[in-house]
């Protein structure tokens, strides 16, 4: 009876009563259960959709069968990709990463190694051979992170895996501990890894080395192992990387043929040329630069050049005259200046016609200076026996001020005495009745004030007569002021204009004795001021001449700078002319290089070569256990294709079955790994190479596994398969009880 249970509670009967015999249903009908339990506690979960409807919910690298055959994990699967259902196939229509943890579960499915997990293929968890690539990378093919590495349910925060291998006729153990140690957050884990290198003494002890000797050891050891992708081509084929072989690209098939015959230094021969060739190609003066244009360039200057040269040629000559009419013009203005007649310097200065200008100026006014002389007097003679008795007017001003201040203080008596005697009034009357009051009487003070209100008005009256008299006093003697004044100002300015008229009349006789030396020496002026004008035309032909010399100078100049411009135009030219024509060779010889070494060169001669001998070797491992052949071509453009000839008929390798795939791929990998010169340890590794080849298929992989045996020393065959036991020489079987795994030899 077929009934369906949940993968937990499944975990709970394997934890509580064992293997009780469970099946599950695959692609290749129902097989056992080996083994059921807890993947990962507390873990993301991803949801992965197809477009039929169905969908699986899983951690990261729980991995689901594509349409090739090929597995890939949650984590990192595509939309769109094809994946293998129980009706054929389906799209991916979506994959998300939930916000929910999980506790996650798997299961271990005998000989086939995958399951339906809700209608689709999943993968099974596996066990295989990745202790060696851990030992000597630090990595696995199940693992992409240090911390995944740790079982995760067990507590040990530490692991160390050691091997010993023999180097250079000794024996060196190589020891590769992890360290793990959970982080401040208590979920991640910080994760140590160190390798350290022993000595195996002749007594057995083990000696740990120094940097020095492990850093050497360490290169040994690589240069003799390679790579880890050298490593996993040749030594460690996986259900993931089985078939990257035929999966490659033509290109790259034969690229990875050339690597492994030991042409790949003249690949990277080739790189290198293309880098440096790119490089030269970049910086090269071609870019920039042709022959055709810097001889044509160099004509039009060579051409110009002797234009100018015409043109220098005819300005130096002009230059010359110029400075032969320049010294000549000079000597000429030296005569001129020799012929001049000896005269008074400041007389010979002067103009007459200035002078006689000025002197007429001068008795003009002069006698507009007398005529106000005149008129000053007569003014100054009508007032000059007023007279101004200045301390009589001080006087006077005092007492118009002590007159004027004491009738202000009396007037303010008057208006304080009337104050005093309203306040007195008031008193006598009451406020809230408004009637005399009987015992209140202040009539005698009120006449007392009356009396000194009329004494004050009387001598106020007298005060204002007396200033009345002084101020007419005042005014008569401020006009004798004001005449006076004006008297003064009459006299001093009859004097200022005396002073002026004298010094008129000094400025007249200089003017006058002035002329009368100017005509005294008029010949030799008028001698000299013709000289003067000769000269004066002379220096301007002088300057008129410097110009010239100037502009020729600067023309000369600028073609001379234009020549030595273009000369050196022409030699640079010249420069980049030969730097192009080597650059021609260079290119030449890159070119002769690249095609030596490149895609139809020395590689694919000898590739062409050997692709019998590699097509002879799959052949004899094909031969007697299927009913195909393969064969490695080349095609017209030099590239390797990977053909599978079945009933004389030729097809692409890829497109074959998963039997077909599966025998060539390992044949493929032994033959080309027996050729090999990348370097490559004396065993090699299948690890669950089978998924792909249905139980029918099975005797051939052990026809292919018998011949397999005789090629190399060792060879590791992991897989789930009873078939495959009696082709081992050893079984070593992996028992897991509550998630542990352990060896059994």
């Amino acid at each position: 009876m077929i009934k369906e249970i949940e993968i937990g509670k499944l975990n709970d009967i394997y934890e509580k009563y064992g293997d009780l015999g469970f099946q599950v249903d695959t692609p290749y009908g129902f097989h056992d259960i080996e083994w059921c339990g807890i993947t990962e506690e507390n873990a993301e979960v991803y949801r992965c959709e197809l477009e039929n409807g169905t969908y699986v919910e899983g951690a990261d690298y729980h991995r689901l069968k594509k349409e090739d055959g090929d597995f890939t994990v949650l984590k990192g699967i595509e939309i769109g990709t094809p994946i293998q259902v129980r009706t054929g196939i389906s799209n991916v229509k979506s994959i998300e990463l939930l916000n929910e943890r999980d506790t996650l579960y798997d299961i271990q499915v005998a000989k086939v190694q995958q399951y339906y997990s809700n209608d689709m293929v999943s993968h099974n968890t596996t066990f295989s051979v990745d202790a060696i690539k851990f030992l000597l990378f630090g990595t696995t093919t199940k693992t992409n992170k240090n911390e995944e590495i740790f079982n995760m349910f067990r507590d040990k925060n530490e692991l160390t895996v050691r091997g010993m291998l023999e180097v250079e006729g000794g024996e060196v153990i190589i020891e590769r501990k992890l360290t793990r140690r959970l982080k401040r957050n208590k979920i991640d884990y910080n994760v140590t890894n160190k390798v350290n290198y022993y000595k195996v003494l002749p007594d057995g002890e083990e000696e740990l080395m120094n940097e020095e000797d492990s850093n050497k050891t360490g290169e040994v050891i690589t240069s003799n192992v390679g790579s880890e992708k050298d490593f996993d081509i040749t030594i460690l084929a996986t259900a993931g990387n089985l078939d990257d072989l035929i999966k490659s690209k033509p290109t790259e098939n034969g690229r990875l043929l050339t690597r492994f015959i030991g042409l790949e230094v003249i690949e990277e021969k080739e790189i290198i040329a293309k880098k440096i060739y790119s490089d030269f190609n970049k910086a090269k003066k071609g870019n920039h630069y042709d022959v055709i244009t810097l001889v044509n360039d160099n004509t039009k200057c060579e051409e110009n050049n002797a234009l100018s040269e015409i043109n220098l040629k005819q300005l130096k000559e002009n230059l010359n005259n110029c400075e032969t009419s320049i010294k000549r013009l000079g000597n000429e203005r030296d005569r001129l200046f020799g012929s001049k007649l000896k005269v008074d310097v400041e007389i010979s200065q002067l103009n007459p016609d200035t002078l006689e200008s000025d002197i007429a100026k001068i008795v003009e006014k002069g006698v507009t200076y007398k005529n106000k002389i005149k008129e000053f007097k007569i003014e100054i003679d009508k007032i000059k026996d007023i007279q101004f008795d200045e301390y009589k007017f001080n006087e006077l001003e005092n007492e118009d001020r002590d007159l004027s201040i004491k009738i202000g203080g009396l007037e303010n008596d008057i208006v304080q005495f009337g104050k005093v005697i309203d306040n007195l009034k008031e008193s006598e009357i009451c406020q809230a009745c408004n009637r005399p009051l009987d015992d209140v009487n202040n009539t005698e003070q009120i006449e007392s004030y009356e009396t000194k209100i009329f004494e004050a008005n009387k001598s106020i009256k007298s005060k204002k007569v007396k200033l009345d008299k002084i101020k007419d006093s005042k005014s008569k003697i401020k006009e004798n002021k004001e005449i006076v004044d004006k008297r003064d100002r009459y006299e001093l300015e009859r004097d200022k204009t005396e002073v002026e008229m004298g010094a008129l009349r000094n400025k007249l006789i200089s003017k006058k004795s002035d002329l009368k030396k100017y005509k005294a020496n008029i010949d030799a002026i008028k001698t000299n001021i013709s000289i003067d004008a000769d000269i004066s035309s002379v220096k301007t032909e002088i300057i008129a001449e410097e110009n010239t010399k100037t502009n020729l100078t600067r023309r000369i100049l600028t073609v001379e700078s234009e020549v030595k411009y273009a000369k050196g135009k022409i030699d640079e030219n010249l420069k980049l002319i030969k730097a192009l024509e080597k650059e021609q060779e260079i290119e030449k010889i890159f070119k002769v290089y690249l095609d030596v070494i490149g895609k139809k060169g020395i590689s694919k001669l000898v590739l062409r070569s050997v692709l019998p001998i590699i097509n002879s070797e799959i052949q004899r491992l094909l031969d007697d256990v299927c009913n195909f052949d393969v064969e490695l071509a080349m095609t017209d453009k030099n590239e390797v294709e990977y053909n599978i000839i079945k009933n004389d008929v030729v097809k692409l390798l890829k497109s074959g079955s998963g039997l077909e795939k599966t025998l060539s791929s390992l044949a493929l990998r032994c033959v080309l790994g027996k050729i090999s010169h990348l370097p490559k340890p004396n065993f090699v590794t299948f690890d669950e190479v089978l998924g792909p080849i249905a139980s029918d298929n099975m005797p051939y992989v052990k026809g292919m596994l018998d011949k397999i045996k005789d090629m190399f020393d060792i060879v590791f065959f992991i897989t789930h398969n009873d078939l495959f036991k009696d082709v081992a020489d050893k079984v070593l079987t992996v028992n897991k009880v509550k998630d542990i795994s352990s060896i059994k030899i």
